[in-house]
């Protein structure tokens, strides 16, 4: 057995970038070459999650708080008359979702998404498409999505996660995305000082002469291969144009970071976890993600749109080519894990919700409007539930009672549709595409 003594840790950080540079699950992925071909126009995403299920449903599905179901009780609590909803159309936004409206003429809202399982937070329902995520080891659809997608698949960083502080609820899927933070992409593109791709690729080099197992050269030659390739796409940022953030974890400094990377087309999709710099709030400090009590005193939803706002304003003002924004060449995804109850409970909070969910598209390869729909809906048991996705037509997007209840493999299938991804093979032959996005 050949003795290794290049330093393990290096080894590793190798293999995961190389997993990067593949876009795939790092156990398959050391030294994959990128494909050949015409890979299309620019096409990038964003995927903005707001974890801890803030009320993401009711900013783009905003109902009249004096609705009442047939019982004559109240079918709605919300802290605003209906008369305060900001209309574009057909796209209704309430008044945490205000910040966005400069952007509803690229903004499509899909409302009525049934999740199908409690705890959407523990499975992820919404990012992964299936029901039991975590014991199918499920990867988020996102990184999936980067692996399909014909424009960004062929980039150096295919898809990576991030959040504020560091931390993401990725459970067992960050093999396919590697980064965390904006330092930790630097550091992987070899724009700092440690465990650059350079020095990685010069320690596999020097010792591929030296072992005599082939498949031990093999392994260091992909290693060293994967090294070079990123250290190609590092050159970019070394032409002296790229700003470095004076803070990327600001929601400006993420934005630009993230812009540039897109302008120079090294990253191509990125997960956006909007999570813990909101528990650091006054009004949160103390009540983790789960607002189960006095939640209107307490959801910092406002916050994170705002931060998605400025997310696409940064990206509209940064060019891209001849008459065209990065936000011109990019589709953002807003949704939460799963929704909220649409009354208050005993404590003045909100419960889990898995009967509607709601998420928008903003950007590239989007039709504007509202489709989908959530009402009241008498369940098997006979309970009314006050707010349940209901059938609609999956080429429309309008109601319709023989249509289909829309969950979230049909959503993701019908994004693939927009982005130019086949998800088939993934999601399964007999999932229906929502078709009313592009």
């Amino acid at each position: 057995m050949t003795k290794w003594t290049l330093d393990r840790r290096q080894l590793v950080l190798a293999g995961l970038n190389a997993a990067a540079v593949a876009g795939m699950p790092w156990t398959r992925a050391f030294g994959a070459p990128a494909e050949a071909g015409d890979a299309g126009d620019p096409h990038f995403f964003i995927f903005a999650q707001v974890y801890g299920a803030w009320d993401v449903c009711l900013a783009f599905d905003p109902k009249d708080r004096d609705a009442k179901l047939p019982d004559g009780t109240p079918q709605f609590d919300q802290p605003y008359a209906f008369d305060e909803v900001l209309k574009y159309g057909d796209l209704w936004l309430a008044p945490a979702a205000a910040p966005l409206a400069a952007f509803a003429d690229r903004m499509a809202v899909i409302n009525g998404i049934e999740m199908e399982v409690d705890n959407g937070h523990i499975v992820d329902t919404m990012m992964t498409g299936a029901i039991n995520a975590r014991s199918l080891n499920a990867p988020y659809m996102q990184a999936v999505l980067a692996k399909r997608h014909p424009f960004v698949k062929r980039l150096c960083l295919p898809h990576v996660y991030t959040s504020y502080d560091g931390q993401f609820f990725a459970g067992p899927y960050l093999a396919s995305s590697v980064t965390s933070t904006a330092a930790d992409t630097l550091r992987l593109l070899g724009q700092d000082e440690g465990d650059s791709f350079a020095a990685v690729e010069a320690l596999a080099n020097g010792y591929l002469g030296r072992l005599s197992s082939a498949s031990d050269r093999r392994l260091v030659g992909l290693y060293a291969d994967a090294a070079a390739r990123a250290n190609d796409f590092s050159k970019v940022l070394n032409d002296g144009t790229f700003v470095t953030p004076a803070d990327p974890t600001t929601p400006e400094g993420l934005a630009s970071f993230v812009g540039q990377l897109f302008q120079r087309r090294v990253l191509g999709s990125i997960t956006w976890s909007l999570g813990e710099r909101y528990q650091k709030m006054p009004s949160t400090m103390g009540i983790g993600f789960d607002t189960h009590s006095n939640h209107y005193a307490t959801h910092p939803l406002p916050a994170a749109i705002q931060d998605v706002a400025t997310l696409c304003n940064t990206l509209a003002a940064m060019p891209f080519d001849a008459g065209r924004s990065v936000m011109d060449v990019t589709t953002i995804v807003v949704s939460g894990e799963f929704s909220r109850t649409a009354r208050l409970n005993s404590a003045q909070g909100k419960d889990h919700n898995i009967h509607a969910n709601s998420l928008a598209l903003i950007g590239k390869g989007v039709r504007p409007g509202s489709f989908g729909l959530a009402d009241w809906r008498v369940e098997e048991t006979g309970a009314v539930e006050p707010h349940a996705a209901k059938p609609i037509d999956l080429a429309t997007g309008r109601p319709s009672e023989t249509g289909t209840i829309i969950k979230a493999k049909n959503v993701w299938a019908g994004l693939g549709g927009v982005l130019g991804a086949d998800l088939a093979a993934d999601l399964g032959a007999g999932v229906a595409p929502i078709k009313f996005l592009g």
